[in-house]
């Protein structure tokens, strides 16, 4: 289950998905900064210390955000104490997505490559088919640079 900028809807989901005897999965999207670009990443919790991050991170996002707009956070918040935490790449009207409409593909790659470096096998280029044209295109450059930066 995954909430947009807060948790509000783990506890009472976890608690009735647990009473049929599944694990959950929670997670949170939280809009992250590069530079004049803002925009939402998914995020995962793998275990209790990826949970209380994922908390954190979505509490930061509104406390320490100054300037008048959404809470975010700055790109280098996901360069930190990642332990217990996955990353999904997001949809072409996130953050990634944000930057391919801008044409700012290296910067992608390069944000990509840190990732994956420091998720590892925890970060996901994310596809997602809801019949929008801008998915096509996200789709085959997400596709592109999994090939070629090993990225599943």
């Amino acid at each position: 289950m995954s909430d947009t900028s807060n948790l509000c809807g783990a506890l009472e989901f976890s608690e009735n998905i647990s009473k049929v005897g599944t694990q959950p999965i929670i997670g949170t999207q939280i809009n992250f900064k590069f530079e004049d670009t803002i925009g939402l990443l998914p995020l995962f919790a793998l275990n209790e210390n990826g949970y209380k991050k994922i908390i954190n991170l979505s509490s930061k996002s509104y406390l320490e955000n100054k300037a008048l707009s959404e809470p975010h956070l700055n790109i280098d918040e996901l360069y930190k104490d990642i332990d217990g935490l996955s990353l999904f790449s997001g949809t072409c009207h996130g953050f990634f997505g944000k930057l391919f409409d801008k044409g700012r593909f290296d910067e992608i790659t390069k944000i990509y490559e840190k990732l994956s470096s420091i998720f590892f096998d925890r970060f996901y280029l994310e596809i997602q088919r809801h019949g929008d044209q801008n998915e096509v295109y996200f789709e085959k450059y997400n596709l592109d640079q999994s090939s070629k930066l090993e990225i599943p």
